[in-house]
């Protein structure tokens, strides 16, 4: 899982910890759903 410090550096630093922590996560989320998404249907 990427860092705080790591979404940081890439979209600035116009955000607190929080809201980072909040938009990494959605974006790991959507990314599971995606990943499944794929692999349904794959099999």
């Amino acid at each position: 899982m990427l860092s705080v410090e790591e979404c940081k550096r890439v979209l600035g630093s116009n955000f607190s910890d929080e809201e980072v922590i909040e938009m990494r996560d959605t974006l790991y989320q959507f990314a599971n759903i995606l990943i499944q998404k794929y692999i349904d249907t794959k099999e």
